[in-house]
């Protein structure tokens, strides 16, 4: 039997008048949590969103030799549900670089040029096609997520934040271009935040 190994850190603050503790600086607990996954189940995943249900930590990774998000209990130690992504049809959902898991009706997923929406029965199904919104916009980058940048959803401005990556250039950036964007699903646009490298940045 496999065993998933996922490190949780925490973080504990106590308010103290003491000026010696006040600065001291905060020290993580870094504590792990082993679970027995089942036959079909990876040791590791490098793409992952954790959640709370009610009091429980889920965690929610990306399977990609069954192409499937694996969902454990943190709290209970145990496998709980498995679900699987169509990889061609209406629904179909690319290899997956970046997840977000908001609640049960709203699990984010980003594919290269694609960003999905679904719940967790796989019933309900949406998607952002990013090229298409390239063109339409004439943009002069491809919006991505990786495991650097990694995929978030903030449900006040329902948007999602995006590296910009600019191809024909040495670099994967261009000078006085902004380097972050962000998808307005409302909207369906995507939209520019102004944040530039300075001029003395050089990428190693």
């Amino acid at each position: 039997m496999r065993l998933l190994l996922i490190p949780v850190i925490l973080i504990s603050i106590s308010c103290t008048n003491n000026k010696k503790e006040q600065n001291e600086k905060i020290k993580p607990k870094i504590e792990s949590v082993i679970i027995n996954t089942d036959t079909l189940g990876i040791p590791s995943y490098p793409v992952f969103s954790h959640y709370l249900k009610y009091t429980d930590l889920h965690f929610i990774g990306y399977n990609d030799l069954l192409h499937s998000l694996d969902i454990y209990n943190l709290t209970e130690e145990k496998f709980i549900d498995r679900i699987i992504l169509d990889s061609d049809g209406p629904k179909s959902v690319g290899p997956i670089n970046g997840l977000y898991y908001h609640n049960k009706d709203s699990i984010f997923t980003f594919s290269r040029g694609k960003i999905s929406l679904f719940d967790e029965g796989y019933t309900s199904f949406h998607y952002f096609d990013l090229f298409q919104i390239i063109q339409e916009q004439n943009l002069d980058f491809e919006p991505i997520i990786n495991q650097h940048f990694r995929l978030i959803y903030d449900p006040i401005s329902k948007t999602i934040p995006l590296q910009n990556i600019f191809y024909g250039n040495k670099k994967s950036y261009a000078p006085n271009k902004n380097l972050i964007s962000k998808l307005n699903i409302k909207e369906n646009r995507i939209e520019e935040i102004p944040f530039t490298h300075t001029e003395q940045y050089e990428y190693v």
